[in-house]
């Protein structure tokens, strides 16, 4: 049998529970819990400004350090390679913006650019593989790289191609026909772009490095493994070229895997630090140091001898810089 007073007394409970919260809600709580709110979304509103301040502060204070930067580099390196000509050969991945830092600063150095090659994706794709090869028959059927042989792979050819360019000028004739080989209107089959055609021949190449060059193919997608390979097929020989002659430096970026290959395959100074303002200057100060035939490592990785270097006068009667350094 159901017991009505059971349920009487626990409806009289609820009811109590119910008014005393309202009660104490209404009344000492409500106080105590607004100040509570209160002082947590002050604390959160002061601790946002606080941020939004130290943000500011950071920036300034960065602004300020490139600044100063900037006009430390430029005064360690005006005029110290006043006349000297230099090369630029940027393989794909670089950005356009340090490439056109490098030539201020460089500028501001007095060397004059004498051609910029850009190589193309489609020149470093596994997909134009046979179009490569009969490109590289061309140019060893012409006769007008004496550095090349039978046993020369259609890389290797490529990169061969590109340091005479590079090199010679595009005055030279026996350039124009390359330059005619391994450059089409049709964009599939484009391998470079030349610009700042001075027609004179380089003392000096820049070869721009991008930082996905050497990185871990694990970590890259499904479609672009075959490209990187290439890439990494085309960097040994275009560095060992670019070394037997004249005086040369790698600018790439902070990234570890390039840097390490690179100070295995590489006889030449390397820079690590494109994308900043260190980077550009240290170009220029990299190559005063080739010109003496000398190599150096500055930028950020393990083996750089500093942040940004300081350029060593060029002496006038050094000859070829040394494939040793």
């Amino acid at each position: 049998m159901v017991d009505f007073r059971f349920h009487l007394v626990s409806l009289i409970s609820v009811f109590m529970a119910l008014s005393v919260g309202v009660i104490l809600g209404a009344g000492p709580l409500q106080n105590s819990m607004g100040k509570v709110l209160s002082h947590e979304v002050e604390d959160l509103r002061t601790s946002r400004e606080e941020a939004r301040q130290n943000v500011s502060e950071l920036e300034d204070n960065l602004k300020y350090s490139e600044e100063s930067l900037t006009i430390a580099a430029q005064q360690l390196t005006k005029d110290v390679l006043k006349d000297k000509t230099v090369a630029f050969v940027i393989l794909p991945g670089v950005e356009a913006q340090d490439v056109e830092e490098a030539k201020k600063a460089l500028a501001h150095s007095g060397a004059r650019i004498t051609v910029c090659v850009s190589v193309t994706d489609q020149a470093l794709s596994t997909v134009n593989a046979q179009y490569r090869d009969a490109l590289a028959s061309q140019v060893r059927g012409s006769g007008i790289i004496s550095t090349i042989n039978d046993k020369s792979t259609s890389f290797e050819i490529l990169a061969s191609a590109i340091d005479t360019i590079a090199r010679e000028g595009t005055a030279h004739d026996g350039v124009s026909t390359l330059i005619s080989f391994l450059s089409s209107d049709d964009e599939e089959h484009n391998f470079l772009s030349i610009d700042e055609t001075l027609g004179e021949k380089a003392q000096a190449t820049v070869l721009f490095v991008p930082s996905l060059l050497f990185s871990n193919s694990d970590n890259l997608p499904e479609n672009y493994k075959d490209e990187n390979k290439a890439r990494e097929q085309f960097i040994d020989p275009l560095e060992g070229i670019f070394t037997s002659q004249g005086a040369h430096v790698v600018a790439t970026y902070n990234d570890e895997n390039v840097i390490k290959k690179l100070e295995e395959v590489s006889r030449s100074s390397v820079i690590d630090s494109l994308g900043r303002v260190a980077g550009a200057y240290n170009i220029a100060v990299g190559l005063t140091y080739e010109h003496n035939g000398n190599h150096i490592r500055l930028g950020r990785g393990e083996n750089a001898v500093t942040t940004l270097g300081i350029p060593v006068a060029i002496n006038a009667n050094a000859g070829e810089p040394s494939a040793e350094g």
